[in-house]
């Protein structure tokens, strides 16, 4: 179930917690939350190999039209825009799409076809193209699919493709993908070609990731919870043990180790491409879900339940960021444009994060934006004039702000124009002494423009008798 968008406030804000959970004296400061080192068990072997070349089903040119709708995953597209998944868990059917939102304008495109449902994970190819995950959920439909930066779409189902989640483009060449239901590891080329890995430390897989050492690392979530590490000829090691945790979503770091989120362990972790493991706590990590390095060096990641965007450094120092905006955040990726950018499942909205901690979110409709509304004076006297005023951040100054009372427009208070304050806030003003005596609901309604979705905020005004 999708709630309503929360209110925005103009920037993220910040907080820093140290280990022992007392706030940091500077807004932003950096903490070192608790941390553990252990070497993981180990267990190598080859894979069981099966391969199979898939079935094609192929849908023309799209229909284009705004829609964030159950957004899933993310990534940067070659064109130098953001793609993301619609899950279509909202929808009759629960007909998905892809969706893609340009981050100078926010403007939003998406593409839809036949068996587009259950949408999950997205990742730029070695085509060009952009590769993701059907995971059947409303349909026979498990497939891997492919999408031009035009909007070609084609879908591979069949051999043995089943419930896959994570996909990353693997240094083969050849797309790699978590064939979750499936209990195994998938391999796609480009023209089609499947092979699966099986592996008895091989099961519920969720999060893969190219790692620095020309492998696939992989996390195995549920009742045999792993770090998994598959080489592009097969070879299969498990790394298990205490400090794994639940793991669920994993990156390369800069650092030249693999970091994954451990949900169970309410943790940040990062293991070595030798299987040492080192696991950071923080009481602001809460059920992490995807994370990503951050063009600033750090690892970004997604507290889901507590709508929050997190940062790591590398010496384990920890930052979390809160915003109105983000609810429910799940998957997070680099940008082209040095930001970091994340789904919130909750508001079906886009956000996007500076490495400095400034959010904005972007709806279906544009930049979202907040109204917010004051009266002078409250309460007043029958006849005395009242100056209500609204004010629209962010904006570019477009659109325009109406103001009612109890439903119907204040006389001369139509489609007022804003005038900036100051940066991105702008305001609306609407003057009147025509208010009888008693409590009168006034409502400012702004209209959004091109770029930013409209908005609207309300107060009681009193109005005593002269």
């Amino acid at each position: 179930m999708h709630l309503s968008p929360r209110p925005l406030a103009a920037a993220g804000a910040v907080i820093a917690l140290l280990g022992s959970g007392t706030a940091a004296a500077a807004a932003g400061a950096p903490a070192t939350g608790h941390t553990s080192t252990s070497t993981a068990a180990t267990v190598t072997r080859p894979a069981d190999v099966v391969r199979a070349h898939a079935q094609i089903t192929r849908a023309g040119q799209m229909t284009t039209y705004p829609l964030i709708n159950g957004p899933a995953g993310i990534t940067a597209g070659p064109d130098g825009a953001l793609w993301f998944t619609n899950d279509g868990y909202n929808n009759a059917g629960g007909i998905g799409s892809i969706g893609r939102i340009d981050p100078a304008t926010g403007v939003v495109t998406d593409y839809t076809g036949p068996f587009m449902n259950g949408l999950q994970m997205i990742t730029a190819g070695p085509d060009g193209a952009l590769w993701f995950t059907n995971d059947g959920s409303f349909s026979t439909a498990n497939a891997i699919g492919r999408i031009t930066t035009s909007g070609q779409i084609t879908l591979y189902t069949g051999s043995g493709i089943n419930g896959p989640f994570g996909i990353t483009a693997g240094p083969d060449g050849a797309l790699w993908f978590a064939n979750t239901a499936g209990h195994s590891v998938g391999r796609i080329t480009t023209s089609g070609q499947v092979t699966l890995y099986t592996d008895p430390s091989i099961n519920s897989v969720t999060g893969i990731t190219q790692g620095p050492d020309g492998a696939l690392w992989f996390t195995n979530t549920g009742t045999f919870p792993s770090v998994g590490r598959i080489t592009t000829t097969g070879q299969v090691t498990s790394y298990s043990g205490a400090d794994i945790g639940n793991p669920f979503g994993i990156t390369a770091g800069p650092d030249g180790a693999l970091w994954y989120t451990s949900q169970s362990g309410l943790s940040v972790s990062r293991i070595t491409t030798g299987g040492q493991v080192t696991s950071y706590t923080d009481p602001s990590i809460y059920d992490p879900e995807g994370i990503a390095a951050g063009s600033d060096g750090a690892l970004w990641f997604t507290n889901y339940p507590v709508d929050s965007i997190g940062r790591i450094t590398t010496s384990g120092q920890v930052t979390s960021y809160k915003h109105h905006g983000i609810d429910y955040p799940w998957w997070i990726t680099a940008g082209p444009d040095g930001a970091l950018w994340f789904i919130n499942q909750n508001n079906d909205t886009i956000g996007r994060i500076t490495t400095s901690g400034a959010v904005t979110i972007y709806t279906s409709s544009g930049i979202q934006t907040v109204a917010k509304l004051a009266a002078v004076p409250n309460p007043s006297t029958a006849g005395q004039p009242v100056t209500f005023t609204a004010r629209i951040s962010p904006s570019d100054g477009g659109g325009t702000v109406s103001f009612s009372a109890g439903g119907t427009t204040i006389t001369g208070c139509s489609s007022r124009p804003l005038r900036l304050v100051r940066g991105s806030i702008y305001r609306a003003t609407c003057r009147t002494s025509s208010l009888a005596a008693g409590k009168h609901t006034i409502v400012a309604t702004y209209s959004g423009d091109a770029s930013y979705s409209g908005s609207s905020a309300k107060l009681v005004q009193t109005v005593n008798r002269a």
